[in-house]
């Protein structure tokens, strides 16, 4: 994967040392990509290698970006470490849909991922409590071409920005992140030790009816490549998935 990655034009430009602020620091996170969705029986379409992804590993860059401003959560990987897409669940192909996305294939190498501001608090709370908001979801699975594969929804609470050709002819799903403070137990937060987030997509179907290989359109995001210079609707897939952010300390 080239390590240009048209991440950038996610909100990793949040990376460029133009926009940081002096003496900032972006804090590092442990990213885990649970195999199971939040529903405890569905096996999610993305999929890590067996083990947390901790920023300063080998391999692993990890971080919120604070000083850029965007708060974006993001994790960009490099040899040895892997994860992968898989494709099976296409809801809608067109012209531009590549091969190995019709077959269904599961794409497997090193990626990227971003969740939009995952520093998002809801008005009349703050980060001493437990709350849940909507965002949006953009990667680099490691596939031909280094597309992009996005979640980006018209109207996620956070602000939502070069989100491409994306909805269309299904909605995308929204992205749930549930906020968890440090040193809390309960049902919905359990055990947790450091400040963390829960992400997942909205489970609820976007739209009525059944995709192209025949399940519900829930988890709906689109794969945009780069075609002549421009940016196209490579196709909707649904795309399960169940993030563990938290801080390092």
């Amino acid at each position: 994967m080239r390590t240009s990655l048209t991440l950038i034009l996610l909100s990793v430009a949040v990376q460029i040392g133009a926009a940081q602020k002096p003496g900032c620091t972006d804090p590092g996170i442990q990213w885990i990509i649970n195999p199971v969705y939040i529903d405890g029986t569905t096996t999610n379409a993305i999929q890590g290698d067996g083990a947390p992804y901790v920023d300063g590993q080998h391999g692993v860059t990890a971080r919120i970006n604070v000083c850029s401003g965007s708060y974006d959560a993001t994790l960009l990987l490099g040899s040895p470490r892997t994860l992968s897409f898989n494709f099976s669940g296409l809801l809608a192909s067109n012209s531009y849909t590549p091969s190995w996305a019709l077959s269904g294939s599961t794409e497997t190498g090193a990626g990227f991922l971003n969740v939009r501001d995952l520093w998002f608090v809801p008005a009349g709370t703050d980060r001493n409590q437990e709350f849940t908001f909507t965002t949006w979801f953009g990667s680099n699975p490691p596939a031909p071409g280094t597309p992009n594969f996005r979640m980006a929804a018209p109207s996620p609470q956070t602000t939502l920005a070069g989100a491409g050709p994306v909805n269309s002819p299904y909605p995308d799903s929204l992205i749930v992140v549930h906020h968890c403070p440090a040193n809390t137990n309960t049902s919905s937060c359990p055990n947790i030790l450091h400040e963390t987030w829960f992400a997942y997509p909205d489970p609820n179907p976007t739209a009525q009816g059944v995709g192209q290989s025949g399940g519900p359109i829930t988890q709906v995001g689109a794969l945009l490549l780069t075609v002549k210079g421009s940016q196209v609707n490579g196709g909707e897939f649904s795309m399960p998935f169940l993030f563990t952010l938290s801080l390092l300390n």
